[in-house]
Formats: C-alpha cells, structure tokens, sequence
C-alpha cells in the first residue's frame, strides 16, 4: 500500500496541472463561464482535488512526516488552503455587478446557476461607482491597473478596488474584472 501511495499521489497532482492548462487555454478561447461550469467547478474537478487530497495525506501519515514538525506544517497548510477553497465552493455565493459611472447605486448582483441560467441575488446594502481610472505603464499606453472607487450605502464607507486590492465589506469580497 505504502508503495503504490507516492505514485498515485504525485500521478493525481500531475493530472491536475493538465487540467488546469487545459482550462486555461479553453477559458481563453471559449470563454469563463464555460470553463468555469465544465472545469473548475465541476464534481469530476472537486473528486480530483479530494482524491489528491486523501492519498496525498495517507501518503504523509505512512512517511511519519507529521514527525517532522516544519515540513508537516507546510503541508499541512495545504489541506486548510483546499479546505478553505471547498467551503468557500460550497456555501459562497459568487457573481458579477456591473457598475457604471454616475448611474443608481446598484442593490443586487447577478448569479450564474449551474443550468446556465442568470439568476438575480439583493444585496443587503447599495454600492455605486464614484470614480474610474486606467493606470499606465510610464511612458507607454500599456494599462498597469484599473482602479474603481466605490461608495456603499450612500458614502457611509468609501472603497478601492483595483487588479490587486480587493475590497471587503460585510463579509462580501469585490473584485476589479475589467
């Protein structure tokens, strides 16, 4: 059994880098949404994880690395990592609001269910685009960041999302798509 652990845990670990490059190079041709619903999110791509996952754990435990208390902890950190990933893919909620300058302070955001279907989710606040601007690369017309001030609950919190600051409000996380 020891024997047969190592080469399944890195031969899954290997299947899971293809199919990531595979879902890279599908999301860029065919677009996101596919890619998320027949890809990452997928329950052959949640089962792949889960199986690394166990034989990648039984193979450490038949090592005794838990001895080694550094390496043991590093690894260790990749099972609260994976399982913070299934829990955010089981109970959060992610979609898009689309904001646009001087325009009503949006209240909902759209979801997409796993039919394909768009479905309307309220927020439990307002959020409205004050300001946008494009950052350049210096001396170039090459963008570096695009960067959205917001205003939630008619400016009672001010915020910044940008391509590298994620702006967090009552447990709700905004990100800069585009």
């Amino acid at each position: 059994m020891r024997k047969l652990l190592r080469p399944l845990s890195f031969s899954l670990m290997g299947i899971i880098i293809l199919l990531l490059i595979t879902a890279s190079i599908v999301e860029k041709t065919v677009g996101t949404n596919f890619a998320v619903r027949y890809f990452y999110t997928a329950p052959w791509t949640i089962a792949l994880w889960a199986a690394a996952v166990i034989s990648g754990l039984c193979y450490l435990f038949t090592q005794k690395v838990y001895k080694q208390w550094i390496t043991g902890l590093l690894h260790f950190s990749f099972v609260i990592i994976l399982g913070g990933a299934l829990i955010t893919h089981c109970f959060g909620k992610q979609g898009q609001i689309h904001l646009r300058l001087n325009s009503e302070p949006a209240t909902a955001f759209t979801m997409q269910k796993a039919s394909g279907e768009d479905v309307e989710s309220s927020l439990p606040f307002s959020i409205q685009l004050t300001d946008f601007d494009v950052l350049y690369y210096p001396g170039t017309q090459a963008p570096m960041d695009f960067v959205s001030r917001v205003s939630i609950n008619n400016g009672e919190t001010q915020g910044e999302i940008s391509m590298n600051h994620i702006l967090t409000y009552k447990h709700y996380r905004f990100y800069q798509a585009r």
